[in-house]
């Protein structure tokens, strides 16, 4: 199940080439450019979405440039793909074709309307699901006020990180399964300075600071809550807007025996995917007008 729209020049206007849309797809972040697609994928979000180009023969009578954005997904990937649908309109002053039934219908591309369309079709989405039997089951859940927080965080770690300089590390923010439930753990690695969002954990990543193994040092990985950190962050850091830096260029001993003394995981790291996790008020939503 997918969201789909179609854009087009205005009645009269020529469509711009394949060759002009593929140039104009690969000159911004993050996509992927072929001779029929153009795949956009956001390593920091994990959001992707895919547009269609027009045959380069020009054998469509009605050629379009056709978006497509999966259901029972996070507003995240709504939120991230506007921003390339408005660049995209102003770009090449196009209009919409929406075949949804909640849906934009024909003409100028708004995004408030997309963003409505999207998120009446996602919850019919996740009612077929629940209808379905266990269908929503795959999916974990976290609250919307959080998936919102972490997908803003990631979309803006590299801006963040420009900003800092390479003295300091931005880490993203992933989802990893802890005891059984879906929590949002955030890596650092050998104490170095670090600007760090809250989270439930942290993921410590051990390599000069893992213990020694037969005469040598093996890397892993300790899981601890934020909180348990936090200490070392009101003596070491300085809050930001939404996060704590570290200031320091070499890790104090205090910081660097906070790993140290951190037990290791045990088994692979169970990550789980952006586009595994949903908000708990839509899956809630669907259950409640199935029951």
């Amino acid at each position: 199940m997918s969201y789909d729209l179609f854009f087009r020049p205005p009645v009269g206007q020529p469509m711009p080439s394949s060759g002009q849309l593929a140039s104009w797809f690969a000159s911004r972040a993050n996509y992927t450019v072929g001779s029929e697609q153009a795949i956009y994928e956001n390593p920091d979000t994990e959001v992707y979405f895919v547009f269609d180009l027009p045959a380069a023969t020009g054998e469509d009578a009605s050629p379009s440039v056709a978006f497509n954005l999966n259901y029972a997904r996070h507003v995240g990937f709504a939120r991230e793909a506007a921003l390339e649908l408005e660049a995209l309109v102003q770009q090449f002053a196009f209009a919409v074709e929406d075949p949804q039934l909640e849906r934009l219908g024909e003409g100028p591309y708004r995004t408030e309307g997309f963003l409505q369309g999207w998120q009446a079709g996602n919850d019919s989405a996740m009612r077929a699901f629940v209808t379905m039997g266990d269908g929503a089951s795959a999916f974990r859940t976290l609250p919307a006020a959080t998936l919102e927080r972490v997908w803003r965080w990631n979309l803006a770690r590299k801006d963040l990180q420009a900003r800092l300089g390479d003295d300091v590390f931005v880490p993203r923010i992933s989802f990893v399964d802890v005891d059984g439930r879906v929590q949002t753990a955030t890596v650092w690695t050998d104490a170095i300075a670090v600007a760090l969002p809250p989270t439930d954990q942290v993921v410590l990543w051990r390599d000069q600071l893992a213990p020694r193994k037969l005469f040598r040092r093996v890397a892993d990985l300790c899981v601890c809550p934020y909180a348990a950190a936090e200490p070392l962050l009101r003596r070491f850091a300085e809050p930001g807007d939404g996060y704590q830096r570290m200031t320091y260029r070499d890790a104090p001993a205090e910081v660097r025996d906070f790993f140290r003394a951190r037990s290791p995981w045990r088994g692979p790291m169970p990550m789980i995917a952006s586009d595994h996790v949903l908000e708990a008020e839509v899956v809630a939503r669907a259950r409640a007008s199935d029951a």
